[in-house]
Formats: structure tokens, sequence, C-alpha cells
């Protein structure tokens, strides 16, 4: 049985088994009273498969063991109180999971999470999600946040008047408590009243443009368009910033949703460069093997 990729939904979600759901707007998992058997055939798939999430968000909670994720580019290591945000949109890859790893997710529809009463706070979210999906909590706050869980969990699974009204306010309650940990760890690394710089703003800027539009344009042309600068000053800016080449970032987002798709088996190598607007196929395997030092199908059938 295949398991599409590109469109990890909130219906495939529902569909893999779930602890509660309130229609497709908020799901929830756990193994809190259970430990994982890594060698199930259902558990093991997940294991170095990526997957992007399609209008929907994620928070995952660690609360023992550990798990290594990526997340588009980089590389995440979550252990006891460590909580990750997972976009809409964004490319994960569960790589490690140890047998003793205890684990909270919560799905949401984007509509779901981010219903706030005001729009700048939504927006904010947003924007620090960007740069922070991964946070380290205290003790303390993982209880206040797993009683929160309990909660939503409680009301969803008995029903009764004001269900989807109780739950957003709860939710929002658990998103506002992670947002004030985010905060409160940021600050630890920042020495006080420093504001971050312009150009890490434009790098920040920068990195959430291509990750919006890589599937359609790979010229740099275009992102120091769409920021109102020139390419030179951008490439110059996410250097200086990040020690990497503005096309780094651009090939490695191309280059990770394409080795996702062709993992997949899902689509033909034809379907593939056409969904990352290449010219031709052969466009798509010179630009991939350059990359990757493999071609597309040699890609596939390694591992």
């Amino acid at each position: 049985m295949k398991y599409p990729y590109d469109n990890m939904n909130m219906q495939m979600m529902l569909d893999q088994g779930t602890v509660a759901a309130l229609g497709d707007k908020i799901l929830l998992n756990d193994n809190i009273d259970h430990y994982i058997d890594l060698n199930a055939p259902d558990n093991r798939k997940y294991l170095g498969t990526s997957n992007k999430l399609s209008s929907f968000t994620v928070i995952q909670f660690c609360l023992a063991g550990t798990m290594d994720q990526k997340l588009n580019l980089q590389r995440y290591h979550l252990c006891k109180n460590d909580v990750m945000i997972v976009r809409s949109g964004q490319i994960g890859e569960l790589s490690e999971l140890t047998a003793d790893a205890k684990l909270i997710v919560i799905a949401c529809s984007n509509d779901f999470f981010y219903h706030f009463d005001e729009v700048a706070d939504a927006t904010r979210l947003r924007q620090l999600l960007m740069t922070h999906p991964y946070c380290h909590l205290t003790d303390r706050e993982m209880e206040e946040n797993v009683a929160l869980y309990h909660f939503i969990k409680r009301h969803i699974t008995e029903g009764g008047s004001y269900t989807e009204v109780i739950v957003r306010s709860y939710l929002q309650a658990l998103i506002y408590n992670i947002y004030s940990s985010i905060i409160k760890e940021d600050a630890k690394t920042v020495k006080p009243h420093a504001r971050i710089s312009r150009q890490q703003e434009l790098f920040n800027r920068f990195i959430e443009v291509v990750q919006d539009h890589y599937q359609q344009e790979r010229n740099i042309q275009y992102y120091a368009d769409l920021l109102c600068i020139t390419p030179k000053y951008l490439s110059q800016v996410i250097y200086k910033v990040s020690g990497h080449y503005a096309g780094d970032y651009i090939e490695g987002f191309v280059i990770l949703e394409a080795k996702a798709l062709i993992k997949s088996r899902n689509y033909s190598m034809l379907q593939i460069s056409e969904m990352l607007h290449f010219a031709s196929q052969s466009f798509f395997g010179r630009y991939f093997k350059k990359a990757t030092g493999f071609t597309p199908l040699q890609f596939q059938d390694e591992g």
C-alpha cells in the first residue's frame, strides 16, 4: 500500500488511528499508557519516510525517551520535556525513535490552530515558529501542557454542549503556553534589550519566501525582487548570517522535496520533474545528480 508523500492531510491522519478527534479540526494521539513496538510494521513504515503537511499543523511533546527528526533542512534531537511544532507546508522525517519514547501528538487544521482574537497574535506566532520550531520546557511547563492536553482529550471524548468552543479555548491556552516558553528560552540566549539585526530579519524572511516558492522558482533574482533588494546584496547577507550561499538554500529545499517524492514511489520521474517545474526530465536528472551524486533512479533504489 502506498502512502502519498505530498498529501499528508487531516483525513490521512484520521485514517491512521487516533486517541480522540473533533471532526477534521483537531485530532489527538499519544502512547502515554503503553510503549512503542518498534518492530511492528505499522511503526517501521514511519521511520525514514518523508511527509509534507498539507493544511494542518502538528504539535509534538516528548515526555520520555528520544526521537530524531528532520524538519526541512534541519535536524532535531528531542528528549524529555521537548516540544516541536511542525507547520503546514514543511517536510518532516522521523529518523530514529527509542522504544521507551512517550509522545503526545496534536494535529490541528490551520484555521483551528491559528484561531486568535487578535490577527497580530497569529502573525507573530507564525513568525516565531518560523525561527523557533523547537523548545525545551521545564518540568512545571510540561506538566501544565500535559494537563491541558488531558482537558482537551476529555472534552472531545465525552462531548457535550459547546465542545468545540471549550476545546478551542484549551488549545489556545496550550499554544500560548508554548509561545511563552519559546520567548522565555530565546531571551536566555540574547542580551537584554538586544534587537534582532536587519540582516537576520532579512535571512528569516528569505527562508520563509523560499519555502513558499521553491517548487516554482530557483532563480535568486526572483527572491531578491520579492524582498526588494539586489541579488548581490541578498547573497552577501545570506552568506554573512549563515555561512552558506542563497542558492544553497534554494537547492536544498528543491532536493529535499525531490528525495521525498522519489522515495514515495508514487510518481514517475517525469511527473516529479513536472511537479518541481523543471524544463525536462533530463534537466531534472542532471540537477539532482549534481547535488546528490546519484541519478534519481539510483537514489530510489539506494538503501
